[in-house]
C-alpha cells in the first residue's frame, strides 16, 4: 500500500502561502489554507473584499507554478 502524497503537497502549499504572507499583509489580506484535494487548493481570504481577487491571483500564480499538481485555487 502506497501512501498519498496529499499531506505533504498540504504542508508545501502552507509553506509558500508562509513565505507569501508578508505580501498578502501589504494588501491588506490573510489567507487560510482550507484544504488541497484533486488539484485544487481552497483558501479562506480575509481583509478589503477588492484585494480578494488579487491575492487570489497572486496565490494561485506562486502555487501553479511551484507544483504542477495545483491546477487552481478556490476561494471558499
Amino acid at each position: 500500500m502506497t501512501e498519498s502524497p496529499q499531506p505533504d503537497l498540504h504542508r508545501q502549499v502552507a509553506d509558500v502561502l508562509e513565505r507569501l504572507r508578508p505580501l498578502l499583509v501589504m494588501e491588506g489580506a490573510a489567507v487560510d489554507l482550507i484544504d488541497v484535494e484533486d488539484g485544487e487548493v481552497m483558501i479562506h481570504v480575509t481583509g478589503d473584499p477588492a484585494s480578494k481577487l488579487v491575492v487570489k491571483r497572486a496565490v494561485e500564480r506562486a502555487l501553479t507554478e511551484s507544483f504542477e499538481q495545483v491546477e487552481r485555487v478556490v476561494l471558499v
